[in-house]
């Protein structure tokens, strides 16, 4: 609720309707008034009639997209609350987001909508904790000075002046200091200043501000005798008693004449852990990312391994760490690659199964964790060996790894300091070794990067033909089109100079042309008769479906030309960016021709087959208004 009483309004806006809706189910559910728009024209109009307290808008849309969108709610109000929705792949915009004012941001898919829930809450804070903070220092100005005023004017005001600056003062759940600017020393505060050092009020009396906020600027006694009015320090940290930090906003306002300044202290260190919590999700995303190309992108298994141990040790905080191969036919652990040791003990590493820590891991398929200071020197040889001992470790932490039901090695972590493995830790180790399996068993499977290379081509033509056969037995009478058109366009491409490499591409483009249709309702696709004027802009919006769903997907991106831009037309009169002439790729052009020759051969739901004669007659006569002339020269040289 606002502070009328009435739900928060949260405006949605993202060009697909599924993630619209799921957020806006998930958030109803939540308590929000939800108002949605599936783009940022339609959103900023909402924005200006409804005045949301927040907006969730995703980054690549028509017509407006996301950060245009900001641009112009930041016109009618910089402060306005704005979470962007960007896929795992386009840093770079969500950097342009937050440099134009947005608060936060959300990856592409959102799995967790948990994540969601706690974005729109983190916003909601904050935007409290903005106006809480405006309002408090507004009134603790006001009260500090109208108190002041009170005692120069009369002392018959004095008690009461005290007992309502105590009540403030006492209650706050912001910790406040005063300082006496001549001593630089503490000379009260809170107990909400208790609860923000460790330290109690006749402790902190000690103090200096200098001794509770040592990494602040040097000068801060200087900075006390020459403030004016009020400043802002912006984040500080505290170092408690304990010897643990806070993390605060710190605000100084002078008074008495400046002989005292109240320095008042809003604890934001949750807040900051929650931030510091997504920043490392986020990086620990990107380190997936980079492992999964090392994976994919070589078989150089070493290489590969070293990229994630590297990764692992960054993101896991740990000293050390090793994998170990499993040979099925030998039933033996050997070394394969580590990272971080000071010597070269486990590289020598032939263990069978139950034998040491890394055979029990294998033989028993789960985790094992060890301190390694308590081990046993008949079990444990190994470890309590001369070189082992140089390395100075402490915990030993190990993972099987498995691929498709079968053990392929094990994952082992030491550490030189005690481990609290948490439970997020344990997760995202459970990642890496699952990607270090999947590493040693495409070593496995394939013998060099040649066979691997065609096998992946196969499964991702194999994809790419399921979905072209999909899409036609979805739109009847369209099937074996995708099919019949390759080999014709391949053959014109060919034969205007396009080289052999591209091909492969053209023959994905062809295949997936109409692959934004699966984003056009079964109503109109199937309507037999001629669509209306609504009906034919819904079916126009099929090529920006095409670019949106496979632009994510790098191999096919070098293919989007003839799914996004088949239906433009030489003269300009096609969509769906109305592209004129040599604008139109030389690969859209080619196979517009050739996708309105099959489909003028063929029956559809809304005309029957035309005759060869009748098609190439239609064809010439639209050499330079709808086709390249110079693509029907050579189209007719082929046909």
């Amino acid at each position: 609720m606002n502070d009328t009483g009435s739900p928060i309004k949260i405006l949605i806006i993202d060009d697909e309707k599924a993630i619209r809706q799921s957020f806006a189910d998930y958030l109803e559910d939540q308590g929000y008034e939800i108002l949605i728009a599936e783009n940022g024209l339609i959103g900023l109009d909402i924005l200006k009639r409804e005045k949301p307290q927040i907006t969730l808008v995703d980054l690549r849309m028509p017509e407006m997209d996301g950060l245009e969108f900001l641009e112009k709610a930041r016109l009618l109000n910089p402060e306005f609350p704005v979470i962007v929705i960007s896929g795992a792949n386009r840093i770079n915009d969500v950097v342009k987001a937050q440099q134009l004012g947005s608060w936060d941001y959300l990856m592409k898919p959102v799995k967790e909508l948990s994540m969601l829930g706690f974005a729109v809450e983190k916003a909601l804070e904050k935007v409290k904790l903005v106006r809480e903070n405006q309002l408090y220092q507004e009134n603790l100005e006001a009260k500090v000075r109208e108190r002041t005023a009170d005692l120069e004017l009369t002392n018959k005001n004095l008690a009461a002046s005290e007992e309502r600056y105590r009540t403030l003062f006492e209650r706050s759940s912001d910790a406040i200091f005063l300082v006496d600017v001549k001593t630089g020393r503490y000379i009260n505060a809170n107990e909400a200043a208790e609860r923000l050092t460790g330290y109690s009020i006749s402790e902190i009396k000690l103090k200096t501000p200098i001794m509770l906020t040592p990494n602040g600027a040097k000068d801060q006694l200087e900075l006390i005798q020459n403030l004016e009015d009020t400043k802002e320090f912006g984040e500080v940290t505290y170092v408690r008693a304990d010897g643990t930090e806070r993390i605060a906003i710190l605000t100084a306002i002078p008074i008495q004449k400046g002989e005292v300044v109240v320095r008042v202290a809003r604890d934001i260190t949750k807040r900051k852990q929650a931030d510091e919590a997504i920043q490392r999700y986020t990086k620990r995303l990107d380190a997936l990312h980079r492992i999964d190309q090392a994976i994919t992108g070589s078989l150089d298994l070493n290489g590969t391994l070293k990229i994630l141990l590297d990764h692992l040790l960054t993101q896991l905080e740990v000293d050390a760490a090793a994998v170990l191969r499993y040979h099925d036919n030998l039933h033996t652990l050997e070394f394969a690659q580590g990272q971080g040791f000071h010597t070269t003990a486990l590289q020598h590493t032939k263990l069978g199964l139950g034998e040491s820590h890394a055979g029990e891991v294998a033989l028993k398929r789960r985790h094992v964790f060890r301190d390694l200071t308590e081990l046993d020197n008949e079990e444990n040889p190994f470890f309590k060996s001369p070189d082992f001992n140089k390395e100075g470790f402490k915990n030993y932490y190990g993972v099987p790894l498995i691929a498709k039901g079968k053990m392929v090695g094990v994952l082992e972590i030491y550490n030189r300091s005690a481990l609290e493995p948490q439970d997020d830790w344990v997760e995202y180790l459970d990642t890496l070794a699952n990607q270090a399996a999947i590493a040693i068993d495409n070593v496995t499977l394939f013998n060099n990067l040649q066979r691997t290379n065609l096998e992946l081509t196969l499964a991702y033509d194999a994809t790419i033909e399921g979905w072209a056969q999909a899409l036609e037995m979805r739109d009847i009478g369209t099937e074996g089109h995708s099919r019949r058109v390759i080999a014709l366009t391949l053959q014109l491409a060919h034969k205007m100079g396009i080289s052999d490499k591209d091909l492969v591409h053209i023959r994905r483009g062809a295949l997936l042309h109409d692959i934004g249709k699966m984003g056009i309702p079964d109503v109109i696709m199937h309507k037999p008769g001629s669509l209306t004027k609504k009906e034919w802009e819904v079916m126009k919006r099929h090529p920006g479906f095409a670019l949106e769903w496979l632009s994510p997907i790098e191999f096919l991106r070098p293919a989007l030309d003839i799914p996004y831009c088949h239906h433009e037309r030489w003269d300009g009169s096609g969509y769906p960016q109305g592209l004129k002439g040599k604008k139109i790729p030389l690969t859209a052009r080619i196979f517009a021709v050739i996708d309105v020759w099959d489909a003028l051969l063929s029956d559809r739901v809304y005309h029957k087959a035309w005759s060869v004669k009748k098609t190439l007659a239609y064809i010439k006569e639209n050499s330079g208004i709808l086709f390249d002339p110079e693509v029907i020269k050579t189209f007719f040289e082929v046909v």
